[in-house]
């Protein structure tokens, strides 16, 4: 048997759905006690050891004294299992490895839209979209330029783009630019915020003329 003591002191809602799934899922479950009063609650399993809970469900969000009673609760329990619950955060448990690093920055980094991820030489390699002016294609490689820095990929453009926002614009066969920097659309080419020049090839001019056009409106 588990004794599960759920704290929740701002979010009730959350508090009962937790409560819910926790008394489905497991049947052993010997009680499940809700503590708006943390100090109370500590008090009171200070003093009845057969109320101490094996696991605590808790916000991370404590303050200052929250924080020192529950650490008294894990010298008073050295097995008690804390689950924390928060908002796009994730805790890492010791002792680390280095599979679980990458699978909680991954986590995070799929829930950022503006996030996507690359894997130059094996490695992955996160890129902020929003920090990319525009991107170009050399031979089998896609240069990314992240704050005016290049970053060299082994990809396609088509593959590269795929994964781009729609807010990219493409101009050229080797060239796709973010409408955040372009400064003015000319037939001659398009002038970056930076003062940088980019040639629109007449292939791809009408296309990539209107949906500028339409980024422009949308942005009204």
């Amino acid at each position: 048997m588990y004794r599960v003591c759920i704290y929740d002191s701002k979010a009730a809602e959350d508090t009962l759905f937790i409560k819910e799934i926790i008394i489905d899922e497991r049947g052993e479950v010997q009680e499940i006690s809700e503590s708006q009063n943390f100090s109370d609650y500590y008090a009171r399993i200070s003093e009845q050891e057969k109320e101490r809970p094996d696991i605590l469900v808790t916000e991370l969000n404590h303050n200052a004294q929250e924080l020192q009673l529950i650490e008294q609760m894990w010298k008073m329990n050295p097995d008690l299992q804390t689950v924390y619950v928060m908002d796009k955060s994730h805790v890492l448990t010791k002792p680390v490895s280095q599979s679980s690093v990458v699978e909680c920055v991954n986590r995070r980094m799929i829930e950022d839209g503006h996030m996507i991820s690359f894997r130059p030489k094996r490695k992955m390699l996160a890129v902020n979209v929003r920090e990319v002016s525009h991107v170009e294609s050399r031979k089998h490689n896609v240069l990314i330029y992240q704050d005016g820095i290049p970053h060299k990929f082994r990809m396609k453009m088509d593959e590269c783009l795929a994964q781009m926002p729609d807010y990219f614009i493409r101009i050229h066969q080797s060239y796709a630019v973010n409408f955040h920097y372009i400064d003015s659309f000319q037939r001659k080419g398009i002038i970056l915020y930076s003062g940088n020049k980019i040639m629109v090839s007449r292939k791809y001019f009408e296309q990539a003329r209107k949906k500028y056009m339409e980024l422009c409106k949308e942005s009204m």
